[in-house]
């Protein structure tokens, strides 16, 4: 009888040693459940801060894009103008030699007529 209260005694023992082992466990599982769904939560804030930040960038270099268009088309505007004004410019400056020779040209022109002119004045107050 001693020897099977003994033997029934030691099973009981075990079978605590096994329950609190479970209950243990059980309660790391618990833990390490909380802890993943904690890693989770915080890798699902993390995803849509990163989704934000990267539309945010999407835009920016949509944006930037439109600007580099933009300066682009008002740099080749740019360039025609320059290239429009020195073609006025050498219309200038020919039209500007023209117009010095033929000034050029009136003046002797006109320089000649008024010396014969004096001449004449000149030539008839002498007779």
């Amino acid at each position: 009888l001693s020897a099977t209260l003994e033997q029934e005694e030691e099973s009981l023992r075990r079978e605590q040693a096994d329950k609190a082992e479970y209950t243990t466990t059980g309660a790391g599982v618990a833990t390490q459940l909380q802890e993943t769904r904690e890693l989770l939560e915080a890798a699902e804030t993390s995803n849509r801060q990163l989704t934000k930040s990267r539309d945010l960038l999407v835009a920016q270099l949509r944006n930037s894009k439109e600007v580099v268009a933009r300066i682009t088309a008002d740099n080749l505007m740019f360039l025609n103008k320059i290239k429009h004004c020195e073609t006025k410019l050498e219309q200038a400056v020919k039209e500007r030699e023209v117009v010095r020779i033929d000034l050029n040209t009136s003046d002797n022109r006109w320089f000649e007529h008024m010396r014969d002119e004096l001449q004449k004045v000149t030539q008839s107050h002498l007779d």
